[in-house]
């Protein structure tokens, strides 16, 4: 029997069961010591019970008092207890709320509660202060405007305690950009993750706080492919930022041993196709489709090449007398028919012959074609004929792979020829290959052949047109025969090659294919529209293009066109699509302003008494005379600026060199000072920013205000200029 005691297991205890959260329970007694050394003693711990409590005052100077709330429909009377350990998210109070203790340390809702002791917990005042966040976003060069007027309002908080925080949100960050560093009461600081809390910065000479953030652009890549070998990566381009010569350094060849292949155009991650008839022409395109700027994810570009087609000829001799038959062959791919062993009298038909310059070589029916040949057929005299055996060996496997049985048999063929060697058809059984081909010497000859135990295999049903190109998804099914036979499927306006196809199902599912080859008949058309946004933010159809001529089931790209002022708006757009019998393809293409901007001056007419007057928005004209002069209603003036674009600009205040700091009590213009006005803002400076100082104006007469000398009806016009220049 295992003989413990508290002291011994306390001895062993785990560091992670500390005295200030866990006491001792209990532990298996009466445990029989077995001789392999499995014995376990079970020891168990209790987690201790804690709690926090919650105080709250009115007012800076009043008494604290439990603090009531509720959390996840449970009410608490200033008491939040809770097992060692545990999260209190869920439960804590005003989680925008920065709690403390008696020596003012801070608290957040933690998400493992390891004091180990009671804790109290004070809240200063219920005033309401405000929490302003506002953003810096880079630039697409990857520099910052500095100053306090380059950041724009990001969000901003009702908050209701002193020492509130500002919790880290990644739902709200647009598309590509991202927390570089936010300056907090601890200074510049970088973000790590989110739901991060950050104290904000106290503005001086109040109690409302701001948090300054830099926004920053993400970078993304583009991934150049040629077929399956990446041959550049462009690494870390800023979102937003300019695309248009990432393929300047980028080469491009043609497949290697592939010089007929004809570049088409580069093929992206969602297989949209740029066309173009070189790697630069294509990526123009596919630029063009972003409007020449990275767009908030990672690109690849893989080259697509055009196979060729080659001419296989079977000649009645070597000299290319009679032709027999002729047939194109696309790249790679094998000879659909050949023709039957022609005939010749006192000869046997050995096989079909290419020369290969002066070397004559053997065609085989797998051969794959990557050339334009002329076949001719070879002979042996009748009484030169020798016959060899040929070894077949049939070789079982169960489903799993595992090793049934061998069935060997002997077949013949002629010394010199090709000989087609047969699997054989057992019903359940599936061979690797259902035919090979073997050159037959004297001695020697032996063909294998694998068969596999199996229920049922898969094969595929294809529908292409004379280039493959997909007319109609791919169909996969099953069967346990060891014969399949499919028909062709209607296709509007497509003449099947074929009408039906049988093929035997071999083990292997990749090679199991039934492909149907459609001549496609008729053509048709789509449509584009281009709308630019307007004024108030709705879209006006700016012209419409049409394309004719197009062969049905082609999948077509609109072009994205360039408008000065506009940017294309690729997320609301619709840029690719099938053309399809009986369907009126449209594409409809938006683009938004990139700069659009309104400013609108207004003024209100004063009542001025004493002396002539004539007010107007551009000229002020005053005459002088012994009367007092003056205004029971001051005039004023008012400048709106819209920005109805996609991109911020700055604007830039500037006035004429008539004393403009003397004559007006609040001054726009002062230190030339820069605003910053994002997408869709409209700012307005109105009386108070041209709050006119009458009386200066006044005791020291227009004709001082207005750097001249003393004189009757003295006339001169002020400009205001607003500047405005590009934010981005």
């Amino acid at each position: 029997t295992v003989i413990t005691d508290q002291a011994m297991l306390d001895s062993n205890r785990p560091e992670s069961i500390v005295d200030a959260g866990y006491t001792f329970e209990k532990f298996d007694e009466n445990v029989t010591v077995l001789a392999n050394g499995t014995s376990v003693v079970n020891v168990y711990y209790r987690r201790k019970v804690f709690h926090y409590r919650f105080m709250s005052r009115n007012s800076s100077y009043g008494n604290y008092r439990n603090h009531s709330w509720t959390a996840s429909e449970i009410n608490f009377n200033g008491y939040l207890y809770y097992k060692y350990g545990a999260s209190l998210t869920d439960f804590w109070p005003e989680t925008n709320v920065r709690w403390q203790n008696s020596n003012g340390n801070g608290y957040m809702p933690p998400a493992s509660a390891t004091d180990g002791q009671d804790v109290t917990l004070y809240r200063i005042t219920n005033t309401d202060y405000v929490l302003y966040v506002k953003a810096n976003y880079q630039k697409e060069d990857g520099t910052y405007d500095e100053g306090v007027g380059s950041y724009v309002d990001y969000e901003t908080y009702l908050t209701t305690s002193y020492t509130s925080y500002w919790l880290l949100d990644y739902n709200s960050m647009p598309a590509g950009f991202d927390y570089d560093v936010i300056y907090t009461s601890d200074g510049w600081v970088t973000p790590s993750g989110v739901g991060e809390i950050f104290l904000p910065y106290r503005i001086s000479g109040g109690d409302n706080r701001t948090v300054y953030i830099k926004i920053k652009r993400k970078g993304y890549k583009i991934t150049f492919s040629n077929s399956e070998e990446v041959v550049d990566i462009k690494s870390n381009i800023l979102y937003g930022s300019s695309i248009a010569n990432m393929i300047n350094d980028v080469t491009i060849t043609k497949p290697t041993g592939n010089e007929d292949f004809i570049f088409t155009g580069f093929k992206d991650e969602n297989d949209n196709v740029y066309g173009g008839e070189t790697p630069e022409e294509a990526y123009a395109v596919f630029a063009n489709s972003v409007s020449g700027k990275m767009p908030a994810h990672d690109v690849s570009l893989t080259a697509v090449w055009q196979a060729p087609t080659y001419t296989v000829n079977f000649y009645s001799d070597e000299t290319n007398g009679t032709l027999i038959s002729s047939e194109e062959v696309e790249y790679s791919k094998l000879v659909s028919s050949v023709p039957e062993n022609p005939t010749k009298e006192g000869y046997v038909f050995i096989n079909w012959y290419y020369k290969d310059g002066t070397t004559e070589k053997i065609f085989w029916a797998e051969k794959s074609i990557y050339s334009d040949l002329d076949l001719f057929p070879k002979w042996v005299r009748s009484e030169d004929v020798v016959y060899a055996d040929i070894l077949v060996k049939h070789n079982y496997y169960d489903a799993s792979g595992n090793y049934i049985q061998t069935v060997e048999e002997t077949v013949q063929g002629i010394v010199g020829t090709t000989a087609t060697v047969n699997a054989k058809e057992d019903e359940g059984y599936f061979p690797d290959v259902y035919m090979q081909n073997i050159y037959v010497e004297e001695s020697g000859n032996v063909v294998e052949f694998n068969y596999r135990q199996l229920e049922e295999v898969e094969y595929t049903v294809k529908y292409v047109d004379e280039d493959g190109n997909t007319l109609l998804p791919d169909v996969t099914k099953k069967s346990s025969h060891l014969d399949v036979t499919e028909t062709y499927v209607y296709i509007p306006r497509c003449t099947p090659r074929q009408i039906s196809q049988t093929i035997k199902l071999t083990s292997d599912p990749s090679k199991n294919i039934i492909t149907f080859v459609y001549d496609v008949e008729g053509k048709s058309s789509y449509t584009v529209n281009y709308y630019l946004q307007q004024s108030d933010g709705s879209y006006a159809l700016e012209e419409t293009v049409e394309v004719n001529d197009v062969l049905y089931y082609t999948v077509v790209a609109a072009e994205v066109k360039v408008y000065d002022g506009y940017e294309f708006n690729q997320e609301k757009s619709t840029t690719s699509g099938r053309v399809l019998p009986g369907k009126n393809l449209v594409f409809n293409l938006y683009y938004d302003y990139e700069y659009h901007i309104v400013v609108s001056w207004d003024y209100e007419d004063g009542e001025y008494h004493g002396g002539s007057y004539i007010w107007n928005c551009d000229t002020l004209e005053y005459t002088q005379d012994t009367t007092e002069a003056g205004w029971s209603k001051l005039p004023y003036v008012k400048c709106t600026v819209e920005n109805l674009g996609t991109k911020s600009v700055n604007l830039e205040f500037l006035g004429t060199v008539n004393s403009w700091n003397q004559y007006l009590a609040t001054n726009p213009f002062e230190n030339s000072e820069t605003k910053v006005l994002g997408a869709g803002e409209t700012v307005t400076f109105k009386f108070t920013e041209f709050d006119w100082n009458f009386n200066k104006l006044n005791e020291e007469a227009f004709s001082v205000a207005l750097g001249e000398t003393s004189s009757p009806n003295n006339e001169h016009e002020n400009l205001f200029e607003l500047r405005i220049t590009d934010a981005e």
